[in-house]
């Protein structure tokens, strides 16, 4: 029942945001950092980076052009921090490619795309535009936001339709890397086998800083048992969507 109000709550919440909001979605990307997780590869070693994305709602800009899938992952880093992004988006692209590629829906033979190669095709996928615009974020604490979590061996932009909507209706949608690639292991396994309750906390009172006080959480998987075991402490969320979770 809490979650049936929780996402109730929320649609009235896009519904009383989506007249006022203007129709077109900004991109940005920043960077955090959790001083409560060590990360140390690919030359990198000090505190865990969360490598944020955000979609927003902005006023047209004739300047610039949609990005393209691959263009949402462009950043600016130094040296260790690049190294640690590129091998991430790598394994990144190697999920994609296993759960969203490889295989047809509701089958367990693998799709022959002769004579293009399997990774032909991602990245003519990831050639194709989105509907956002690289733009600055936004100040002045005008809209409410929401934090997204992609759950086990997903993605931070996993779920680009929704941040888009959401954005096109008044909201400022955050999504981050949950997951850091480490030598010899699988995407997905954690730095330490604890719940992330830090890296959550620390995305949600950023949320908090950048709007308007009004903060929302979208769990899926995974992501939504880390909300279970979070987000019962308060003043933390507004509300809680859990998705597909058991």
């Amino acid at each position: 029942m809490r979650q049936v109000a929780a996402w109730v709550g929320l649609v009235m919440a896009v519904a009383s945001h989506a007249q006022e909001a203007p129709t077109f979605v900004g991109f940005s990307d920043t960077l955090l950092f959790n001083d409560s997780v060590l990360y140390s590869a690919f030359g990198y070693h000090g505190p865990a980076p969360l490598f944020v994305q955000a979609w927003f709602p902005v006023d047209l800009d004739a300047t610039q052009q949609d990005l393209t899938f691959a263009g949402l992952r462009e950043r600016s880093l130094p040296v260790p921090l690049s190294r640690v992004h590129e091998e991430l988006c790598l394994r990144m692209d190697s999920a994609f490619v296993e759960y969203c590629v490889r295989y047809p829906f509701g089958g367990d033979e693998p799709i022959d795309y002769a004579p293009q190669a399997i990774w032909q095709v991602k990245d003519s996928l990831f050639a194709l535009r989105t509907h956002a615009r690289r733009s600055a974020l936004p100040g002045g604490r005008r809209f409410p936001v929401i934090v997204y979590h992609h759950g086990s061996q997903g993605m931070s932009d996993e779920n680009v339709w929704m941040a888009e909507w959401f954005a096109e209706n008044g909201f400022i949608f955050l999504s981050c890397n949950w997951h850091w690639p480490l030598h010899g292991a699988m995407y997905g396994t954690p730095i330490t086998w604890e719940t992330d309750r830090s890296g959550i906390r620390m995305m949600l009172r950023f949320a908090r800083e950048l709007g308007d006080g009004k903060v929302f959480y979208i769990g899926h998987s995974w992501g939504a048992q880390e909300g279970w075991c979070t987000l019962h402490e308060p003043g933390l969320a507004d509300a809680f969507v859990s998705l597909e979770t058991t």
